[in-house]
């Protein structure tokens, strides 16, 4: 019989470098992001280690066990209630003090404990200097000096994880507060004992003197809310917060003062190039060229490669029509297989050179300084700047984006990035408008598709703007943000980041968008009474399909496939382009959808293609992202509005942009 797993829950700050060491520890790929809100679950991860098996716990980051926000809540639940082994709390030690307030209360727990002083290289500069023999003596907890961007220091950390987590409890008592506070935990202390004498309530009645909600609740839900109340008399619960919260600091000084050497700071060039990139007139233009210029060197180096890739499929769909019998198989594997997945998979270049420029943006610290710039716009419409961050995330996929607003502490903060985040274009809508651009805006492709990612922004924010004035109205809550240090791009990590999207991407295009095809092929080789009739005719179930829908999107300059294919990509985007492949007959002759859409009888133009593309970014979101909207908002009636409210907008302005242009006389 197997040992018991040892269970190691990873706790510490944001962007202490916590999700990248999970990824060292157990081999998993999670995404690695330079800001707040990129783990906003908790992911578990496996490692095997000299006969043991560790169960290793990525919780999302906090900077307190006074938990307000919905991640933070997470991370405290899960300590708490759970009981793990051992809590492997990681710091940085270029934010020493800050970082020790939650070590504090973590000790206050008096749980298992191991400290991994991470990003050790930059204690190499005096001013991070850190003196790790003192902070293990001062804290009497171990501590590990590791990188987590090199995997330096994890198989010592692996190591002392096994030899911890079977010996007694490291946590000692370390915090005495002043004799009023103590008198007052004592009381509190002992009637929750006389409640439930099985356990130390120490931390318990803390959290209680500070007021913490979550706490309270859980005191009346047993009954004792009023007697605790009673004990406490006439204290002041903001003031005895103050109070405890001194005390902590008091100590972390003593700590401070002990392990770290005072030394002169001198401006650091970081400071000079944020004077720059967050000053209040040049930081939105400087966003808006780092994304320009991003669209720009996706379309100069991956369009080489997605033509060679279309020529390959096209000449793969042709040698299957003519060589594979009887002729039904043929059809169905050269032109619904064939033509329906390789019109996605040729789109894979862009998709690795975007998210592989994103990463390296990501990963060097600017992102968080864009969510600084933009608090002043977002300020202005009734959300913080803490609101950007899940729409960035979104241009990735809007599932986790609206995961990651779990770390906004307001309700309606939340509720409103929430329904604004299917407005900002992920990498699903790409094959899109690559496939549209390429053939109707040659040239100008990186203009048309920065025109739609800022199109969906756009379209968010005043989205947003209107909620607050109307269903959702209130005040944006504060925003306060760590500005983390610059790094240089870290290609290892980018690399492995993108492969692993690149890989998500393929996994579709062999399940999803597989079988979307496979029903594509299958409604237009077919009519309703089951008759085969000539591949992707007016006879078909699909045109039937199609004709029916096609008056209501008439006036948006598409035609009865284009419908087809709009009422698929419900399911993911990708599947437009596949449904478009199948319906066009992709296949036939050796043809391309290039080929297809730019032959005269397609009936497509630059003006119904733009068209197709501002409905492709707005309209309904995918079925994952309604599936978490109704998640995380714990209502089908918001799911159900954000349908009829992103369609709604989507057509409103694919119909001003398509019959707009004939007006003018681009017909």
């Amino acid at each position: 019989m197997d040992p018991k797993p040892i269970k190691v829950a990873l706790a510490g700050n944001p962007n202490v470098g916590k999700t990248t060491l999970f990824n060292e520890l157990t081999g998993e790929n999670l995404h690695v992001g330079n800001w707040p809100g990129v783990t906003v679950e908790k992911v578990i991860g496996k490692k095997v280690h000299k006969g043991h098996n560790i169960e290793i716990v990525d919780l999302p980051g906090t900077y307190s066990l006074t938990a307000y926000s919905k991640d933070e809540l997470i991370t405290r639940n899960y300590i708490v209630e759970e009981e793990p082994d051992l809590v492997l709390n990681i710091i940085d030690p270029t934010n020493l003090g800050r970082n020790l307030y939650l070590t504090y209360q973590l000790m206050e727990l008096q749980c298992q404990m191991l400290l991994a002083v991470n990003m050790w290289d930059l204690t190499k500069d005096p001013e991070n200097a850190v003196d790790l023999k003192a902070l293990s003596r001062e804290l009497d907890i171990e501590a590990i000096p590791t990188i987590s961007t090199t995997g330096k220091g994890v198989r010592e950390l692996l190591d002392a994880i096994v030899r911890v987590a079977g010996s007694n409890p490291t946590c000692k008592e370390q915090i005495r507060f002043n004799d009023d506070i103590e008198k007052e935990i004592h009381k509190i202390t002992r009637a929750l004992n006389d409640w439930d004498p099985g356990r130390d309530h120490r931390w318990m009645a803390i959290k209680a003197l500070e007021g913490d909600k979550q706490v309270w609740d859980l005191l009346k839900e047993r009954d004792l809310d009023d007697r605790l109340r009673e004990l406490m008399g006439e204290i002041d619960p903001m003031g005895m917060e103050i109070s405890i919260t001194d005390g902590r600091y008091r100590q972390i000084d003593n700590v401070l003062a002990k392990v770290k050497k005072k030394v002169k700071k001198k401006e650091k060039i970081s400071d000079l190039i944020d004077s720059v990139v967050t000053n209040r007139h040049l930081g939105i233009p400087i966003f808006l060229v780092i994304i320009w210029s991003i669209f720009e060197l996706t379309f100069e180096f991956a369009t080489p490669f997605s033509n060679l890739i279309d020529m390959g499929f096209g000449e793969l769909s042709t040698f299957a029509l003519e060589q594979i019998q009887p002729a039904w198989l043929s059809s169905l594997i050269g032109e619904g297989i064939i033509g329906g997945v390789g019109a996605v998979i040729i789109f894979l270049p862009n998709i690795l050179v975007l998210f592989f420029l994103i990463s390296l943006l990501e990963s060097s610290g600017y992102m968080a300084r864009a969510a600084f710039v933009m608090d002043r716009v977002m300020s202005k419409i009734g959300l913080s700047g803490k609101s950007f961050i899940p729409m960035v995330i979104g241009f990735g996929c809007n599932v986790p984006a609206i995961m990651a607003t779990r770390s906004i502490d307001d309700r309606k903060d939340r509720l409103v990035t929430i329904l604004v985040n299917p407005f900002v274009s992920c990498g699903a809508r790409l094959p899109v408008y690559i496939l549209l651009i390429g053939i109707f805006f040659k040239g100008s492709g990186s203009m048309v598709i920065f025109f739609l990612y800022l199109l969906g922004i756009v379209v968010a924010i005043l989205s947003a703007k209107l909620f607050r004035v109307t269903i959702l109205k209130g005040d944006p809550a504060p925003f306060i943000m760590e500005l983390p240090r610059y790094r240089g791009p870290d290609l290892r990590l980018s690399i492995r980041s993108t492969w692993e999207k690149g890989y998500q991407y393929l996994k579709k295009a062999g399940t999803v968008i597989l079988l979307g095809s496979v029903i594509m092929w299958f409604l237009a080789s077919y009519s309703f009474s089951l008759e085969n009739v000539d591949y992707g005719s007016e006879a078909s179930m699909a045109a039937a399909m199609g004709k029916f829908i096609v008056p209501i999107l008439a006036p948006l300059g598409f035609d009865w496939r284009i419908t087809v294919a709009l009422i698929f990509g419900f399911v993911a985007k990708e599947i437009v382009v596949s449904a478009m492949g199948v319906l066009y007959n992709v296949g036939a002759e050796g043809s391309t959808l290039t080929e297809r859409l730019s032959s005269e009888g397609s009936g497509m133009t630059s003006l119904n293609s733009l068209s197709l593309m501002v409905f492709v970014l707005l309209y309904v979101p995918c079925l994952a992202t309604i599936g978490v909207i109704k998640q995380e908002t714990g209502s089908w009636g918001w799911a159900i509005f954000a349908i009829i409210y992103t369609t709604s907008i989507a057509y409103l302005l694919a119909l001003i942009i398509y019959q707009g242009g004939l007006l003018l006389g681009f017909g």
